[in-house]
């Protein structure tokens, strides 16, 4: 690790201490797709962009993808999408090996351009390896590693290039295109869908899809370049460096969205037989509250406290209310029993809202979350039923 380490700093002063290169005409550009790893931030695979030429020994990776572990605030930056990301370069024989002990996929895609453009993509990457250029506010949907590089050869190519709309056929929000890499990890979707806000429920163009590495993988394959009036393939070849040996990822069981039955049925039997006891069980109403509370906090936080774009405009605040934090400080108050149950009515229009908004798709909601809305519905009538029950038995 320490010889990775000291390499990449020398690779990184003689980048910024010598002159830009000349590239030889057997030089060459390719795209490096990378598969998923087994660390949630390495699930959705990675990008990155390569240049070799030999004559002059150069073998370099370019990637976007980096961030540096040794940043004394790094968790506070992290939580709060402040952290920066930044252009990093390695040779080819570390990134390889890299990835092949980690036992990730590589695929290489050999760009079919021109010396003159081959020039300019290196000249353009040494630009952005440059201190003052090199970090950027990473945005997981809009600027990642991949859309960096997608953007390179836009900016580059310009005009010459032209990208298949269909190279991506499918029609799914931003939301929709993480599922397929996600379905071994049940928890992490669940967390996905409660922590990303309506923002990531739009329809992306078949440029914007392009933020996934294999996506771009998809548009870089059927992408064509012009000269003029003659249509070229943007891909002159295609190398598989590395086959990973876990093979395809396989559907694990979906815990989440079976406690989401089993909470739904138990809390129908539990309030049918309280309703027919007439019998208060506030505990297990505080409980879900205060579950229900610090769920809320979380959200809030996400939309308003952080720079995160894709935890903006969250609808799991209509069941994930603040209203439940009210609940907890008047259930047990005489002197505020108006401001309870005004709260108790407005928490079952906040948790109907959730129903119509699904419907709408205004935002696409977990299983297992939209279930906590009747839930809390249920409750909520409930205890209006109980109470009325109890003042006419009094009377």
């Amino acid at each position: 690790m320490k010889k990775i380490f000291l390499l990449f700093i020398a690779i990184a002063l003689s980048l910024q201490s010598f002159a830009i290169i000349t590239l030889s005409p057997n030089s060459r550009v390719s795209i490096l797709t990378c598969g998923s790893g087994d660390e949630l931030y390495s699930i959705f695979g990675h990008t990155g962009i390569r240049v070799h030429d030999p004559e002059n020994g150069m073998d370099l990776v370019f990637n976007y993808g980096t961030f540096d572990f040794n940043d004394e605030q790094f968790y506070t930056k992290f939580v709060r999408g402040k952290l920066d990301y930044f252009l990093s370069a390695s040779s080819y024989q570390d990134f390889i090996g890299s990835y092949m002990q980690e036992d990730r996929s590589v695929t290489e895609q050999v760009l079919n351009i021109s010396y003159e453009q081959r020039q300019a993509v290196l000249e353009f990457l040494y630009w952005n390896f440059k201190e003052e250029n090199k970090y950027y506010k990473y945005d997981f949907f809009k600027d990642n590693c991949t859309t960096k590089i997608r953007d390179i050869l836009s900016t580059v190519l310009k005009q010459n290039i032209v990208w298949d709309e269909n190279a991506n056929p499918e029609k799914l929000t931003y939301r929709k295109m993480l599922d397929p890499n996600i379905v071994s990890m049940p928890w992490i979707k669940a967390g996905f869908y409660l922590g990303l806000g309506s923002v990531c429920d739009v329809y992306p163009n078949h440029f914007e899809k392009m933020f996934l590495p294999d996506k771009l993988y998809n548009g870089i394959a059927k992408a064509e370049l012009l000269n003029g009036k003659i249509s070229t393939p943007l891909v002159k070849e295609t190398v598989n460096v590395y086959t990973s040996t876990k093979g395809s990822l396989k559907a694990a069981l979906d815990i989440p969205q079976l406690l989401a039955v089993f909470l739904f049925l138990a809390t129908v039997g539990l309030s049918l037989w309280q309703y027919l006891k007439r019998k208060e069980i506030l505990i297990i109403d505080k409980a879900l509250w205060y579950l229900v509370s610090i769920i809320s906090v979380l959200l809030f936080f996400l939309w308003f406290a952080t720079d995160h774009p894709s935890t903006k405009m969250n609808y799991n605040l209509l069941w994930a209310s603040p209203l439940c934090i009210v609940l907890l400080l008047t259930c047990n108050s005489e002197k505020f029993q108006k401001v309870y149950r005004v709260s108790l009515a407005l928490l079952m229009i906040s948790c109907s809202l959730v129903m119509i908004s699904s419907v709408l798709k205004f935002q696409s909601f977990h299983i297992l979350w939209a279930m906590i809305a009747p839930v809390l519905i249920m409750r909520a009538s409930l205890i209006q039923l109980l109470k009325r029950q109890n003042e006419i038995v009094s009377k």
